[in-house]
C-alpha cells in the first residue's frame, strides 16, 4: 500500500542484477523482470521478494549436488548427466564430472535470496515494485 518511487527503485534493482535481467544489466538466471507484474500482479511480486520460498516459479526449483568427498553446489541443475551442469548465482556455469557427484536432490526452498537477506527496507520493496511496473 506504499507509495514507491520507480526512479529511486531502479537503483534498489542493482540487487537483482547478480540474478535477473534488467533491461540490459544482469544475467539471465532467474526469472525475467520485464511484464512480471502485468502478467502475475503487484501482490505476486512483493511476496516473491519478501518470501521467494513461498512459491517458486517454474522451472527455478534448485538444487544440491552433493559431492564425493564433502562439499556442495546449489543452483539449477541444467544437466544430470555426466558431466553435470548447474548454473548457480551470477549465472556461473560448472560443469562437474559425474564421478564426482555423490548425489543431487532438490532444494526445499528458493534460490533467490529474500528482502531481508538483501537488506531491502519496506520503502526499498515500494520503490522496487513501481519500477518493475514500467518493464514492459
Amino acid at each position: 500500500s506504499m507509495k514507491g518511487d520507480a526512479a529511486q527503485g531502479k537503483t534498489v534493482a542493482a540487487r537483482c542484477v547478480m540474478c535477473h535481467q534488467v533491461e540490459d544489466l544482469g544475467v539471465n538466471y532467474g526469472p525475467a523482470l520485464a511484464g512480471w507484474i502485468a502478467n502475475q500482479g503487484k501482490e505476486k511480486f512483493v511476496q516473491s521478494v519478501v518470501n521467494p520460498s513461498a512459491e517458486i516459479a517454474h522451472g527455478y526449483s534448485g538444487s544440491i549436488v552433493h559431492l564425493k568427498g564433502g562439499g556442495e553446489v546449489h543452483g539449477l541443475a541444467l544437466s544430470q548427466k555426466d558431466p553435470v551442469i548447474v548454473q548457480s548465482q551470477g549465472g556461473l556455469v560448472q560443469m562437474i564430472p559425474a564421478k564426482k557427484v555423490q548425489k543431487i536432490e532438490p532444494l526445499k526452498r528458493s534460490l533467490m535470496l529474500s528482502a531481508d537477506q538483501l537488506g531491502l527496507t519496506v520503502q526499498d520493496i515500494a520503490d522496487l515494485t513501481a519500477y518493475v511496473e514500467t518493464l514492459n
